[in-house]
């Protein structure tokens, strides 16, 4: 009998996507987490792309980990490819809507595009999620919310000062 790799459970679970690849090739969660902490620390030195592609390589191994979403959408944010670092943080999102660092640094990219009925939302979740205003990317979305209210304030005043 020819011995395989892999038990045909696992390998089914695999694909009905009930297990990671991780999980089935007995890949240590502290080993992933690991190589998340080497492309943080890439990222923390603007190699954004060598951190990218370990963070590539995590994801494929274990998708269903918000920190690596929100960490490879900040890598995206800082190569000002924002599109694929909205789709980032959505994900991280999506698999904790309590991931604050996604919350925040989505909600300052919709504010850069204009979108601010779903910058809000998130700038909003993040700050309720902080109620004591401890937690720094609480205090950041406070911050832009802030900042934020003073230019669309001074906004419609010069837009009214035009008008008249």
């Amino acid at each position: 009998m020819e011995e395989t790799l892999f038990k045909e459970e696992d390998l089914q679970d695999f694909f009905e996507k009930k297990k990671s690849f991780a999980e089935i090739a007995g890949i240590p969660p502290e080993m992933l987490a690991y190589f998340a902490e080497m492309a943080y620390n890439l990222y923390e030195q603007g190699q954004y792309e060598d951190a990218k592609n370990i963070m590539d390589k995590v994801i494929m191994l274990e998708p269903n980990v918000p920190y690596s979403h929100s960490l490879m959408g900040a890598i995206y944010q800082k190569q000002e490819k924002f599109d694929k670092a909205i789709d980032c943080y959505s994900k991280a999102i999506g698999l904790n809507p309590e991931e604050l660092p996604a919350l925040v640094n989505r909600g300052e990219l919709y504010l850069q595009s204009s979108r601010f009925d779903e910058a809000a939302k998130d700038l909003e979740k993040a700050i309720d999620l902080d109620p004591k205003g401890e937690n720094p990317y609480a205090l950041r979305a406070r911050t832009l919310v802030l900042v934020t209210h003073d230019l669309l304030k001074e906004a419609e005043k010069l837009a009214k000062e035009k008008q008249k």
